[in-house]
């Protein structure tokens, strides 16, 4: 019997590198979400710091030169902060979509996969088929011979 051949071989392995280019991708994704959650962590523990700054100095006595100096820092630390979090928020959103695209991969390999496996199934059990007719003519063929045979002798 011939052995099992699936025509969609090709479409298969090209799903399997979709896939593959999918992990990939989201794995970046995944790295620049977290060093943009990082940078963002370090600006607003930054931010804290210039807050602290202005509370502790705010105690002591009032100069105007340092706390108009001490306010534009705190202005540039948060606008800092803002940018930051929109990149976050950036990264998050292509990691979803990233992640939405292995999903997607994932399903349509999956999916040839399994029509994969259900048409071996088909051609094992056809070939199981084609086993037993054979094994079948075979043990006709024998017992017309044994019956010829005997017709045979008896003559």
């Amino acid at each position: 019997m011939k052995p099992f051949r699936f025509t969609l071989e090709s479409v298969l392995e090209l799903r399997h590198r979709e896939e593959d280019a999918a992990r990939l991708e989201l794995s970046r994704a995944l790295e620049q979400q977290t060093e943009a959650a990082t940078v963002c962590r370090m600006a607003r523990e930054r931010l804290e710091d210039v807050l602290q700054q202005i509370a502790e100095a705010s105690t002591h006595s009032f100069n105007v030169a340092e706390r108009r100096r001490q306010w534009s820092l705190k202005q540039a630390q948060q606008e800092i902060c803002d940018r930051s979090q929109k990149l976050l928020d950036e990264c998050t959103r292509v990691t979803e979509t990233r992640r939405t695209a292995v999903i997607k991969a994932r399903h349509n390999r999956e999916l040839l996969d399994r029509l994969k496996a259900s048409r071996r199934e088909d051609a094992e059990r056809e070939q199981q088929l084609q086993e037993q007719i054979l094994f079948d003519e075979l043990a006709m063929s024998r017992r017309h011979r044994h019956a010829t045979h005997g017709e045979a002798l008896a003559c």
